[in-house]
């Protein structure tokens, strides 16, 4: 096989490759061969070896190539957007860290309104508890017994209010740690997406 066969053959094998790289693998190897200066009835072939395995080694080297540079435009772009959501993020935090401030203290005013609900209706069941039983003792000297009928009754009913008020206070506390829990399990869902 000539230099011009084993071109033709060459450039045959060569035909799905993109234009340019075609082209300057051909150029190559035009070059290649000339330098190389065969002998009158030499064969190509014998010393360059087969078109078609050269061609495979030559699209090859082009698909790696493509990869490289899929792989680097990715990672550029990749790159330039994490240098754009860094330069927003400091452009923003003029207006973003007191909107943040102000939403921390707005949970911290809510926590602290919400545990002095608790704590005070929590107080107040449990004084009245405490008040309803030194008024059945009390009952228990008043002299006559309507007296003690009323006194008991006031005090069952201030148990009942307690009871009720203490009960309360711990459903507060209940409903108000359960949806701190949602709102943390919603802040980590987002975060992980």
């Amino acid at each position: 096989m000539n230099k011009k066969e084993f071109m033709g053959s060459l450039e045959k094998q060569l035909k799905y490759l993109p234009k340019e790289d075609r082209q300057d693998a051909l150029d190559y190897y035009s070059e290649y061969i000339d330098e190389m200066q065969f002998a009158e009835g030499e064969k190509v072939e014998d010393r360059l070896g087969n078109p078609k395995e050269i061609a495979k080694n030559i699209i090859a080297e082009c698909t790696q190539k493509q990869i490289d540079k899929r792989d680097e435009k990715k990672s550029a772009k990749n790159g330039a957007r994490i240098i754009w959501m860094t330069i927003l993020m400091i452009c923003s935090l003029p207006v973003t860290l007191p909107i943040a401030i102000a939403l921390i203290a707005v949970l911290f005013s809510v926590l602290v309104v919400i545990a002095s609900l608790v704590l005070s209706f929590g107080a107040a069941g449990i004084g009245l508890i405490v008040t309803a039983i030194f008024m059945v003792i009390i009952s228990l000297v008043s002299p006559g017994f309507a007296q003690k009928l009323v006194v008991i009754g006031s005090g069952l009913i201030m148990l009942a209010v307690g009871v009720l008020l203490t009960l309360l206070a711990i459903g507060i506390a209940e409903l108000t740690i359960k949806l701190l829990v949602f709102i943390c399990k919603k802040m980590i869902s987002r975060r992980n997406q």
